[in-house]
């Protein structure tokens, strides 16, 4: 496998107590908001200098005090500073809400176990797939137990580790369990809550201007069981009728533009051709018409004939699960031909990228129902950071 050097990936070792901050380490722009406003804060821990500590979470736990409805967000911290913002939508209804602000001394890092890991086996590969379109690759050698940690990842929203053997034309049979340290426990070393309006609430009389009110927090308590294993992204279920297995995949798993009824479908889930193939990518060749696929120094230049780019580059975009690979990067043997569900091909302009004259191959790992036939476990979808903005919505 390719191997680039990562440079997200940072290793410290937290070695320093770290002291109580009082609450003023957060600051709000303000303390009543309307719909459509921003509402802004900054972190200062001062403490994390000093104790010269460079890396921490903060976590953003919302709470509608009327409804109990709760929203949870994360920021990285560096040398002790964060800032970010909401942007409050018309959704968000009108009341009174709690801002937690909680500190952990971690980071985001994976910590994992493949239970039919061999010495033999050596290093093993992975890929990261991030949601704004960036794909890394990298290696590790597993402890003769086959657990390993993987330190210091920062990443937005989501992203999509896929583990496989170093060795080529081996099938992936790894049986990999992995935990987010920062989901799999939690602990604050330091708290604050924040009081804030949203909308038109009966307020005392005040002298003051409306965007410093400060409501009352007196009737307030914060509950941690309340928020935690709970997530801001919800699953969306799609019920199909009568459909055959892979029409019913496609309705499921296919979002947006990638929905496009002009797209070729390759069967990875009733029909055995793609998984007794080397890769994805041998399996395509010669089965598209225009489509050449040309070896390039252990990679592919995928061109479309009649695209606009005819210089010998590739003009076709590759996404897997809807995340957009580097084609100068990618390891064509990272995702095991036995795991993929579907294949969805995009004649130029597939309008997936920007620009849009691209064609565009669209590679669906199997999830869920789907995965029970697979040999091994080696797949995960894991939550980083919060964008700096963020749209706040119910």
């Amino acid at each position: 496998m390719s191997k680039i050097r990562i440079s997200l990936f940072i290793i410290y070792t937290y070695c320093v107590s770290l002291n109580a901050q009082d609450s003023s380490f957060i600051k709000l722009n303000h303390l009543h908001y309307n719909q459509q406003d921003t509402l802004s804060f900054t972190c200062h821990l001062q403490n994390y200098k000093n104790d010269n500590i460079h890396f921490a979470t903060l976590h953003v736990w919302i709470e509608d005090i009327e409804t109990n409805r709760s929203w949870k967000f994360r920021y990285p911290i560096l040398n002790g500073e964060s800032n970010g913002s909401f942007i409050i939508d018309s959704s968000i209804r009108s009341g009174k809400y709690a801002f937690n602000f909680l500190v952990q001394k971690s980071f985001f890092a994976l910590d994992g176990r493949i239970s039919n890991y061999t010495i033999s086996q050596k290093e093993i590969n992975y890929i990261m797939l991030t949601k704004d379109d960036q794909s890394y690759t990298n290696n590790f050698s597993p402890a003769a137990d086959g657990s390993f940690r993987l330190k210091g990842i920062l990443f937005q929203d989501t992203a999509v580790f896929v583990f496989s053997p170093s060795s080529i034309n081996t099938e992936n049979t790894l049986n990999v369990e992995i935990k987010s340290t920062l989901d799999a426990y939690f602990s604050a070393d330091s708290s604050t809550t924040k009081m804030v309006i949203i909308g038109e609430v009966n307020q005392p009389q005040t002298n003051s201007s409306s965007q410093n009110i400060i409501p009352s927090n007196v009737d307030y308590q914060f509950n941690y069981s309340k928020f935690y294993n709970k997530t801001t992204l919800p699953d969306v279920i799609v019920k199909g009728k009568s459909k055959k297995k892979i029409e019913q995949f496609d309705d499921k798993y296919s979002n947006g533009l990638f929905k496009n009824g002009n797209a070729r479908i390759f069967d990875g889930l009733e029909n055995d051709q793609i998984a007794r193939s080397q890769n994805f990518i041998e399996f395509l060749k010669g089965r598209i018409a225009g489509l050449n696929i040309l070896p390039d120094r252990g990679k592919y230049t995928l061109m479309w004939r009649g695209a606009s780019d005819l210089r010998r580059v590739s003009n076709v975009d590759l996404f897997v699960d809807e995340f957009q690979v580097d084609l100068s990067n990618f390891d064509f043997n990272s995702i095991s031909s036995s795991d993929i569900a579907m294949i969805k091909i995009y004649p130029p302009p597939a309008f997936l990228s920007a620009g849009g004259s691209k064609g565009a191959i669209a590679v669906y790992t199997k999830h869920g129902d789907y995965e029970i036939e697979a040999k091994g476990k080696y797949k995960f979808k894991a939550f980083g950071y919060s964008s700096p903005e963020t749209l706040w919505k119910n």
